[in-house]
């Protein structure tokens, strides 16, 4: 059975592994951990692209609240009531390893937009940006958001897929089976279990899933209802209504040395999903997982570990150094006699030694060959130092107002 999961791991979709097919099943016994790897991985490799909208409502609870202002004092915002509901809107286009996304913030009324957020990773070079503020960032990983997306709906776990948690503790995971479905339980970290609730009438769906700290539950998955699609042919179910409760631990007992303190998990923050819209399989143009920066934006390169000059400033800069190079170019003097292309090297050497060896002029010595020569090198250098000064001087005054620039823009 090892041998058939890894192949069928073959055929998987990295970025679409959250996907799971509607393939009828039913065990009178415990199933091996080989057997649920198998399923979940069974003809995956039919999904190549997904588009999906979605709408989550989220609050926090007003217990809460209160003890994590305990915790972490000026955590909470005050802008940030609890019990007062925050909606966002999102709209997901997954490709292979490519990824966007685009996230709607709305105001207390949840009706009028406030703001919108933009992602985007084309596979090597990710993208953010603000359109209300004007800014966004060049990323060198791909964008992390932590909120309720199908993927964490059961189907993916700290970004990977269940299937593959399942392949990697083969030998360590426990399963058993109860009259509300199969029970899957494995080690994610140390003290912290993932508890998942399958359906094996429905291809080991994930009905409901935990994760448990210090035998406490810290979080909490409920799928509420599952979509079913027909994809070349195939009915594929996705889960399109499911809500969430995440906890903090509460201390219940006198911390004494030595011993572990008693807790018990406060919920915290309550959020339910409904998916408004699915596909799959659309043709996807690949300008989808790239944003295009207006010209005035202001923006951060993490490539460059700056930001990038504002077009203005940095048109100035050039038009006045420019200016300044012209300038110094006209009134240098030509002091350097090309060489003939067929001159040697022999000949050019005869030629200064004539020039030096030539008795000088009669009359004043400032009308004498050499003397000219020599004054005119004096003065060659005198204007390439003038050269070299004016732009050190301009070199200093672009990075002044860039590391200024700098400033203004983390204030």
């Amino acid at each position: 059975m090892d041998t058939v999961c890894r192949l069928y791991r073959k055929l998987s979709m990295p970025a679409l592994s959250a996907i799971f097919l509607l393939t009828p099943c039913a065990f009178s016994s415990t199933p091996a951990v080989g057997e649920i790897c198998q399923i979940l991985r069974q003809r995956e490799s039919v999904i190549k692209s997904i588009k999906y909208e979605m709408t989550q409502i989220k609050h926090r609870t007003a217990d809460g609240t209160k003890l994590l202002e305990q915790l972490r004092p000026g955590t909470v915002l005050k802008l940030d009531e609890p019990e007062a509901p925050a909606r966002r809107d999102f709209t997901r286009v997954r490709e292979a390893q490519k990824d966007s996304l685009e996230d709607v913030h709305y105001d207390e009324d949840l009706k009028t937009v406030s703001g919108r957020v933009l992602h985007a990773w084309d596979g090597s070079i990710g993208k953010r940006y603000i359109p209300k503020t004007k800014s966004g960032r060049i990323e060198r990983k791909p964008f992390s958001v932590s909120e309720e997306f199908p993927e964490k709906a059961g189907l993916e776990l700290m970004g990977k897929p269940l299937h593959q948690w399942l392949s990697e503790n083969q030998e360590t995971a426990q399963v058993r089976q109860t009259p509300d479905g199969t029970v899957v339980e494995f080690q994610v970290q140390r003290d912290i279990i993932a508890r998942y609730l399958l359906d094996p009438a429905k291809g080991f769906l994930t009905k409901s899933y935990k994760i448990i700290k210090s035998g406490e539950t810290a979080y909490e998955m409920t799928v509420n209802e599952y979509g079913t699609y027909t994809v070349d042919g195939v009915d594929i179910r996705f889960p399109i209504k499911y809500e969430s409760t995440m906890s903090i631990p509460k201390v219940i007992s006198p911390v004494e040395k030595g011993e572990m303190p008693k807790i018990k998990m406060v919920p915290l923050v309550v959020a339910s999903v409904e998916i408004t819209k699915v596909q799959f399989n659309t043709k996807i143009p690949q300008d989808q997982f790239d944003i295009e920066f207006p010209a005035d934006a202001r923006i951060y390169d993490e490539f460059l570990g700056e930001f990038t000059p504002d077009p203005q400033v940095e048109k100035i800069l050039v038009g006045a150094i420019d200016r300044q190079v012209n300038r110094i170019s006209r009134n240098m003097p030509l002091i350097v006699k090309p060489i003939p292309p067929n001159a040697s090297v022999s000949q050019t050497n005869q030629d200064t030694n004539s020039l030096q060896n030539k008795p000088p002029a009669s009359g004043n010595n400032q009308n004498q060959p050499g003397k000219v020569v020599q004054r005119k090198f004096r003065i060659t250098w005198g204007t390439v130092l003038l050269v070299c000064g004016l732009l050190a001087v301009l070199i200093v005054f672009i990075q002044f107002l860039l590391s200024h620039g700098k400033q203004r823009s983390s204030q």
